[in-house]
């Protein structure tokens, strides 16, 4: 099953509840508190600023409420209403579950909303001219999905369901022998010994097209490998049968690894070096994929100390701390790889888990 998050918006629908003159919270404004969004700039009616508050709120919460693991299994979906209010000054306070369908979607829903605590200001409820606080009932839909076949990468159909995957001519000795041989190591690296990886997500048309989807330089390179990984990916088009779902030919991704070791005399030792942490790397993902955190976290720590800056690794040992629940040390490796490379793909994790 896939996973689905919507979210719903919801407003009080009762009267002010009057405590003393300074503390009155309303459930009911002349004029609504409003997420922020960049219509607040904008000389418009409000009406406008509440569709595009609405919009933001709703990526906001998306971004951050992960769909528990628990509910995933228990096959639970459902829709946890979480309260709080908006203070005079934009800030939030008081955030609490008032609505809860188990499975641990209440706390995940009410985890999104606290990071608006340090992170959101909004624009506060208005009454008789004057900000007001104001009890704000926000609920969130999670719901499981049917899968689809295929997935949306900006304009491109990309399908990872398939009847038959995509096969290279020659079959995957002959892609690896081409992906080894089309590359040249640029001259600019070999003073300062660079070594690394580098993936191309590649693009595979029905009628043997392709794109580059995506590329992650793992040890930041720069622009001399890219271009000659870009090129090597291009030189392979024609080369492809293309893969097939439900009897029909199909656009579909796959990764080419463009390994970069240097083969002059000065920079022999940090390639040889290189190579055996690969190596090591692979036995740690293995440990990893096994359960066996532990073993991963000592295989791959020693290997960072030697490539601090590796972001291939430091990715490995995140998930490993992850896995572990150790949260500080798996923050600081997902915080570093991002860091280096520019890679977003543990961003909702690491606003949980990073203080």
């Amino acid at each position: 099953m896939r996973i689905l998050l919507l979210i719903g918006l919801l407003s009080g629908a009762f009267v002010a509840e009057a405590q003393t003159t300074d503390t009155t919270i309303y459930t009911v404004a002349e004029e609504m508190p409003r997420f922020p969004s960049e219509c607040e700039r904008l000389d418009t009616v409000d009406l406008v600023k509440n569709e595009c508050a609405q919009r933001a709120l709703l990526a906001y919460i998306s971004a951050r409420a992960l769909y528990p693991q628990e509910a995933r299994e228990a096959n639970i979906q459902g829709t946890p209403v979480i309260s709080f209010v908006v203070e005079k000054n934009g800030l939030i306070t008081n955030p609490e579950i008032v609505r809860d369908p188990g499975g641990g979607l209440g706390s995940s829903a009410l985890r999104a909303v606290q990071l608006m605590q340090s992170e959101v200001r909004w624009r506060p409820a208005i009454q008789e001219g004057e900000p007001v606080r104001f009890k704000f009932n926000l609920p969130v839909r999670f719901r499981l999905e049917d899968p689809k076949p295929y997935i949306l990468q900006g304009a491109d159909t990309v399908y990872t369901d398939l009847s038959s995957p995509l096969a290279y001519t020659g079959g995957q000795e002959a892609l690896d022998e081409y992906l080894e041989t089309s590359v040249s190591y640029p001259e600019d690296g070999k003073d300062s010994c660079l070594t690394g990886q580098i993936i191309i997500q590649l693009l595979v048309h029905p009628e043997n097209g392709v794109k580059v989807l995506d590329l992650v330089d793992y040890n930041y390179l720069g622009f001399e490998f890219w271009y000659q990984a870009i090129h090597s990916a291009h030189g392979t088009a024609g080369q492809w049968t293309a893969a097939t779902f439900e009897g029909k030919a199909v656009p579909t991704a796959i990764d080419l690894t463009y390994t970069f070791l240097p083969d002059n005399t000065a920079c022999l030792a940090i390639a040889s070096s290189y190579a055996n942490t690969l190596e090591q790397a692979r036995e740690a993902s293995a440990a990893i994929e096994a359960e066996n955190l532990d073993q991963a976290i000592e295989l791959l720590t020693p290997l960072i100390d030697r490539f601090p800056n590796d972001v291939q690794l430091r990715l490995l040992r995140g998930q490993a701390y992850l896995d572990a629940s150790r949260l500080d040390e798996a923050c600081v490796d997902l915080s570093t790889a991002k860091e280096v490379s520019g890679v977003n793909w543990f961003d909702a994790v690491t606003r949980l888990i990073c203080p």
